[in-house]
């Protein structure tokens, strides 16, 4: 763990497998939650899956989809005018990494074990460490 890219994708990974296990769990019903709180990755179809992979509801799912569609073409177009990949490698980067967040955010949340403020600590600690990250993506040291 040298530098901020390296954690952070460390990070990343373990919040994926975090967020598989927690659907998992919730999808053999070993702890059933109510249905209020239900969020896991289980009766998935065309119409809902965005909304299942991050844990946004009420419309949110929508503007995080805009965000994909957008930062995607900005991304090749960046990557073409620079002929260069790492914008690209920076998008899929950004994604996995803020869709992973927002998920894992979510479950923390649930029961109101952990106050909110709390997760907001963390959530700036994970906006220094997506900034520090890019930083090195784009010098090389990542």
């Amino acid at each position: 763990m040298n530098t901020f890219f390296q954690i952070a994708v460390k990070f990343a990974f373990l919040a994926i497998l975090f967020n598989i296990g927690f659907s998992f769990i919730q999808g053999i019903g070993a702890f059933p939650l109510a249905e209020s709180d239900s969020i896991g990755i289980n009766d998935v179809d065309n119409s809902n899956v965005l909304s299942k992979l991050t844990g946004l509801s009420d419309g949110m799912e929508d503007i995080w989809a805009l965000f994909l569609v957008a930062g995607a073409a900005a991304s090749i177009f960046l990557s073409w005018v620079t002929h260069s990949i790492v914008p690209v490698g920076i998008y899929i980067f950004s994604e996995v990494f803020w869709t992973s967040w927002i998920h894992t955010q979510n479950i923390l949340t649930l029961g109101s074990y952990i106050p909110s403020d709390f997760i907001l600590f963390f959530t700036v600690g994970m906006i220094f460490l997506f900034i520090a990250a890019v930083i090195g993506m784009l010098t090389g040291s990542g």
